[in-house]
């Protein structure tokens, strides 16, 4: 306790806080621009205004847990929405964090994330 309580004496929270803040809204505005480059249309989602994370909704007939193992094989992994669901009616969803990689691995993972979207359409003929 008496480190912590050293700690917050010396520290100048706003100034961190504001740091932090500055730092997930680069990072979030880095996924906006890279799902909207690399997805465009086929997503909708709506721009967060704090948190870590962004939820993706495919088209109806698109499943995300088909295709995160492939992502995965890829190098990028999301959870396929359906999981945070009790009963989950559509597998259409899927949740994105921007909150632990750097500008670069955000964009590439985008990247990789909508090859196997389009792997997955392909295959399946869903998606159109």
């Amino acid at each position: 306790q008496e480190i912590v309580a050293n700690l917050l004496q010396k520290l100048d929270f706003d100034v961190y806080l504001s740091g932090l803040v500055e730092y997930y809204r680069r990072s979030r505005d880095t996924m906006v621009s890279a799902l909207r480059e690399h997805l465009g249309d086929e997503v909708v989602f709506q721009v967060p205004h704090g948190g870590f994370f962004i939820w993706l909704a495919f088209p109806e007939s698109v499943d995300t847990g088909d295709f995160v193992e492939d992502a995965a094989r890829r190098g990028v992994s999301f959870i396929a929405g359906k999981t945070f669901f009790v009963q989950p009616e559509s597998g259409r969803y899927a949740r994105l964090s921007y909150s632990y990689c750097n500008e670069g691995q955000i964009k590439d993972g985008v990247a990789l994330l909508a090859k196997a979207y389009r792997d997955y359409k392909l295959e399946k003929g869903v998606g159109e």
